[in-house]
Formats: structure tokens, sequence, C-alpha cells
């Protein structure tokens, strides 16, 4: 006979003491994330946080309990959302955005501890270990998924610097990293409840010894971080050649708050300033996200001034500007001017920000508009085809677009050789955004195995390799860098099957719930 795996419910004492967990959780795992970024956190950070859930009453219990702890998690670790909305309001009721998009996000965090609560009654040991990680990681995807998703703090990629460990995600995404993480925190969790069993059971029961407990609570995470290292090892020693370019990514350090208006002129003069003092002789600069001072499509004088500046400096120039055609649509572009001074390529952002570029449901929102005022939805990018610029065939991602693996796929499958990021979080002030904005792109790198160069208004502002080695230059202040990347070509295996692993996580999940059954046939 199969000893039972249905973890019996808390006591009242037990279940008083469920929430500081799942508080002490989320408080660890928003401190993994910038700007405290201290992604050694999240090795243990969410344990608590699933034993908790082992631990609740019912599945309302264990719901209640996620739910507070994404409201607390994703609250803090995104409060630059809020201090955005504000700054392009110019008003504190932008801080309504932030309120709501915690309130709506924490239900996903509510939901994982639903299924894992199921989790925990159906399986033990390393299923139940590999049970949690799967969920966690089919829902961290779940979020990204969708024109109104927010995929942020995804934990994998808390694990940015740790570069041996993130070199899988040219196999499966960042979420082979997440579910790395994930698995470690499960086998914790597994521990301490398992030990705490032990504590309480009756003399009668046979106890299990403490090394079978560590044999199966930590052999899964065990083999698995094993693999990914060993494989991340063999990754880093490879080489990943190709032509070389030297290209200059600018940060101008410019404000876009609206209390601070920009001159045209003032504008003109720091591009051309920053181009002469650029050091060597790019072939490329990269300027950020609306970085021109007006239509660099439409309107004459700055065209006329941009194509100039790139003439002078015998070298491409990449700009991002909003445009407007002439039926008076909004675009969100990035232009690349010819060496020669001619406007050669355009790409239109396809990502768009929701209730910042476009409204959902304007219709029904229409009765608050003389509070908030809704923008004029951006239209929407058709193309992942790449600029050209000579040999440079190059992606562009413009700020949101960075977050969705998808896109930079796309962009690879399109045969691009080089990818830039521009982005302007000058919003968002001082805030974590920089840095979790950075960490993101350096999975997007090691996923397609491409060059990304990255310009932001007021930083991160850097060159990625390959492997998510990065050179990069202070945040909030006038600078430039000028590094050597290389045109890479070739498709990795996450470019061509994208998000398989969640099908195998899918799986997983499936056999934790068949072990269950299975159990009690046996019985």
């Amino acid at each position: 006979m199969t000893r039972s795996s249905i973890t019996e419910p808390a006591k009242p004492a037990q279940r008083a003491r469920l929430f500081p967990l799942a508080l002490a959780a989320s408080l660890l795992m928003a401190s993994a994330y910038a700007p405290l970024d201290a992604g050694m956190l999240a090795w243990f950070g969410l344990s608590p946080f699933f034993l908790a859930t082992l631990r609740a009453r019912r599945t309302r219990h264990a719901i209640g309990l996620g739910y507070l702890f994404g409201l607390v998690f994703w609250g803090i670790s995104t409060t630059w959302i809020g201090t955005a909305v504000a700054n392009w309001m110019q008003s504190p009721l932008g801080w309504v955005a932030w309120i709501g998009l915690t309130i709506t996000q924490a239900f996903w965090f509510g939901l994982f501890a639903g299924v894992g609560w199921r989790i925990g009654r159906r399986a033990e040991g390393a299923w139940r270990v590999v049970g949690l990680a799967a969920a966690w990681t089919m829902v961290e995807w779940l979020r990204g998924q969708g024109s109104l998703a927010a995929p942020f703090v995804t934990i994998g990629y808390t694990q940015y610097r740790l570069l041996p460990l993130i070199q899988a995600a040219d196999l499966a995404g960042v979420y082979a990293v997440s579910f790395g993480v994930a698995l470690v925190n499960a086998a914790l969790a597994e521990w301490m409840e398992r030990r705490n069993r032990l504590r309480q059971a009756a003399p009668a029961e046979e106890p299990v010894s403490g090394l079978a407990d560590v044999r199966v609570c930590l052999l899964p995470p065990l083999l698995y971080l094993t693999a990914l290292l060993l494989y991340g090892a063999v990754s880093l020693m490879r080489s990943y050649d190709g032509e070389p370019i030297t290209v200059a990514v600018m940060q101008p350090n410019l404000v876009s708050e609206r209390r601070a208006p920009r001159s045209v002129e003032a504008d003109l003069a720091l591009f051309a300033r920053m181009t002469a003092q650029a050091d060597g002789k790019p072939r490329l600069f990269v300027w950020p996200e609306s970085a021109s001072p007006g239509d660099a499509i439409h309107d004459g004088v700055i065209r006329y001034a941009l194509e100039g500046l790139a003439r002078q400096s015998g070298a491409y120039h990449l700009f991002g500007t909003g445009s407007a055609d002439a039926r008076g649509r909004e675009y969100n572009s990035a232009v690349l001017i010819s060496p020669e001074g001619r406007l050669i390529a355009r790409y239109d952002k396809m990502q768009l920000v929701p209730y910042g570029e476009f409204t959902p449901g304007r219709a029904i929102l229409a009765p608050l508009s003389s509070i908030f005022p809704f923008v004029e939805d951006t239209v929407r990018g058709d193309s992942h085809a790449p600029l050209t610029a000579g040999p440079v065939r190059i992606g562009v991602l413009i700020c949101f677009e960075s977050l969705f693996p998808a896109i930079s796929r796309a962009r690879i499958r399109h045969q691009t050789n080089l990818m830039l990021l521009i982005t302007n979080d000058s919003w968002s002030g001082r805030s974590g955004l920089l840095g979790q904005h950075f960490s993101m792109t350096t999975l997007r790198a090691v996923e397609t195995r491409r060059y990304y160069a990255v310009s932001a208004t007021t930083g991160i502002t850097g060159v990625i390799a390959p492997t998510g080695r990065a050179v990069s230059v202070a945040p909030y202040r006038e600078q430039s860098l000028t590094a050597e990347a290389r045109l890479r070509e070739g498709e990795t295996l996450y470019v061509r099957w994208g998000d398989w692993f969640v099908g195998v996580c899918a799986l997983m999940l499936c056999g934790a719930f068949w072990r269950r059954k299975r159990e009690n046939r046996e019985v």
C-alpha cells in the first residue's frame, strides 16, 4: 500500500502564520529586481510562498495567499509605472494606473497558488517539486501573452548576471531559467514541509530518513541545474563570430517630462556635439526612442538637420521619432539615415503599450475621459523586415517590444543580423525600470545569439553580446559608448521552435496530477 501524498490542512495556529510567509516571500522577491538587484535572493525567496500555498486549508485560502503575494511583489517591483504615468499626465492621478495594474496582475499569482494547492494534494516528493516549478513557469508564460500583457518581473530575469546559467535560453528562452529558479524554491518548500510533518508524526509512523528527504527533494533541481551549468560552460567557450561593425550607442539624457519642454535647436546642437565627440569611427550611430525633437519624417527642417548630421559624420544614424501621416494618424517610429544623408528606411512600432499608446475598451471608458486624458491610438506597424544598411540587416525594438521574446524571434527569422533596442525610460525618473529593462534585453541577446545595441534616453545604454556579457555607461548622464558588435547569422533552437518548453511544463504538470490517480489505484 502506498502512503497518501495528501498534505493535511493546516491547524488554526499554523494558518495564522501563512500570511506572514507570503508577505516575507513577496518582499524577498521584490528585492531580487532592480533597483536593489539582489538576484541571489530569488533562489530561496519564493520558498516561503510555496510553503504557505502547500499548507493552506482550502483552494480559496491558497488563492488568497497568492493574491496577497502578487499585490505586494508586483506592486513594489513596478512602482515606476506610477511615476511614469504621473509624469506623463502631470498629475498624481497617474498612480491610479499602477494601482489598477497591481490589482489585476496579482490575479496571476492567485491562479498559480490555486494550482499549486491542488498539486500539493495530489503529489509529493519529486513530483510535487517538479509540478510546482512547472505551474509557476506556465503562469509566467501566460502573463506574457496577448496585446494587454505586462510581462514584467519574470523570475528568470533575476539571473541575468549569472552567465553560465542563462545560456540555455537559446534552447528554451527565459522560461528555462525561470523553471530552474522555481525548482530550487519548490525543493526547499517540500523539504521544509516534510521536516515539519515528521516532527508532528506519531511514534508508530515509519519515519523517512534525512538522507531520503534530501534525495527526494533536492535531486530534481540538482540534476536540472547541473545540466544547465554544463551547457552554459560549453556555450561560453564557443566563438560567436561575424563581420565586425563599430556601433555608437547614444545616451543624450533628455528629459521627457511635459513640464520641461525641449527646444528643437538645443536638441539638434546636442546631437551634433555628441556625434563629434564619439570615440573611434562608428559605422552606425543609434539614438533612443523619441530622440528626434519632432517628426523626422515629415518635418522638413528637422529631417534636413538630421540628414546633414549623418552626412557630416559619414555614418548611418538611426533615430527614434514620432510621426503622423496625412490623415493625422500617429506612429512611434525609427528612421535610418544613410551616410549620404538620405532617409532610406523606417520601422513602425508593433507592440503598443496598453493605455499609453492605445486604449482598450475606449467606448466603455469614454465617461472617464474628462479625468484621464486617453491618447489617440497609435497605429501599429505591420512588418518584421529588417532595415538594411549595407551588409547590416537591422532588427529594431522600440521600448516595450523588448519584453516579448516572440518579437525578437520574428526579427531573427527575417534574416536580421544585428538587433537594436531604442527606448525612452526617462518618464520613470530614477527608478528600477532602467535595470529591469536592461536585464530583459540581456536574455533576448542570449535567446537569439545576436548582438544587441541598446540606446536609452537616460540609460541604461550599452552593447550586449550573444553570451549576455555587456558593456554599458552609467545612467542619468549625457554620454555615448562606442563598441564593436558582430553581424551574426543563423537561428537558435529557441528562435526556430519558440516556447516548446512551456509545453514540456504542461506535460510535467499533468504527470504530477496523474501520479496521484495512479497511487489511488494502487491503494
